[in-house]
């Protein structure tokens, strides 16, 4: 575990010296759920904002989809938005809500649902 915390905070091709942005972890430390989202990347909800936001005013689209690994922090659909209360979110971003899906899809079905999901999202924004 020491090793993969570790990992995490060297960035790629570098070294552990030259990444002071997060404290490496050790599981003795016993971090909290902040020191391990802020470990593995997990921006915060100031970040996630910021992010729509942006995505928002670039027009750009979004399709999340949440499975069972989210349910700590997610229980229906249209949460994320109301979360983030970003201007317009129902216009630029789709959410799915999977709650038996696994986060990795190792299951064929729940890949195949993912893939037509996919399609039939995009499909809505190619213009002919």
């Amino acid at each position: 575990m020491k090793r993969r915390f570790k990992a995490l905070t060297i960035p790629c091709g570098g070294k552990q010296e030259e990444n002071h942005s997060v404290d490496v972890l050790a599981p003795e430390d016993n971090p909290t759920q902040e020191q391990l989202r802020a470990a593995w990347g997990v921006p915060n909800r100031e970040q996630l904002r910021a992010a729509f936001k942006s995505i928002c005013e670039r027009e750009g689209r979004v399709l999340s989809v949440f499975t069972q690994n989210a349910l700590e922090y997610y229980n229906q659909v249209g949460q994320l938005g109301r979360v983030l209360g970003v201007d317009g979110y129902q216009q630029f971003c789709t959410e799915v809500f999977w709650p038996q899906g696994e986060h990795t899809y190792t299951l064929e079905l729940h890949r195949r649902r993912l893939i037509e999901e996919i399609k039939n999202w995009a499909g809505g924004y190619i213009r002919p």
